[in-house]
């Protein structure tokens, strides 16, 4: 059950990620393409399979931000770190601090801690964008 439960969450992502590039800026790809190659694993637990660019403050809260690459953070759908870290389990949601929780993991503590920690420290991600 656990992997499709896996290969559900993978596809959902990578399905959210084709849709959301249709409202994304003209130079998105670009820029996407860029910091991937500039950042080229997971901040959270070093894969570099499915990778994604995730938005530290969410495009929604800040459209001015949506190609910053200081607002940008590689995250990873293989281990769904992009979902659990990133978002807590949700794209409704979002985790405003995921940058206090990566360094918390390159301190030591495990993934499974601090997708809990991203879990109950969520906010509501309600605007047009989903994250």
């Amino acid at each position: 059950m656990k992997i499709i439960k896996k290969s559900k969450d993978i596809v959902q992502g990578l399905y959210r990620e084709y849709k959301k590039n249709q409202v994304r800026s003209p130079q998105w790809q670009h820029i996407r393409k860029e910091f991937i190659n500039k950042n080229p694993i997971c901040a959270a637990c070093s894969s570099k399979l499915l990778l994604q660019v995730h938005h530290i403050t969410p495009f929604h809260e800040n459209p001015s931000l949506e190609l910053d690459e200081n607002n940008l953070i590689t995250l990873c759908i293989y281990n769904l770190c992009h979902l659990k870290i990133g978002h807590g389990t949700s794209y409704k949601t979002y985790n405003p601090n995921i940058l206090k929780h990566i360094k918390l993991i390159k301190e030591g503590k495990s993934l499974e801690e601090i997708r809990e920690l991203a879990i109950k420290e969520c906010s509501l991600n309600d605007g047009p964008d989903k994250g």
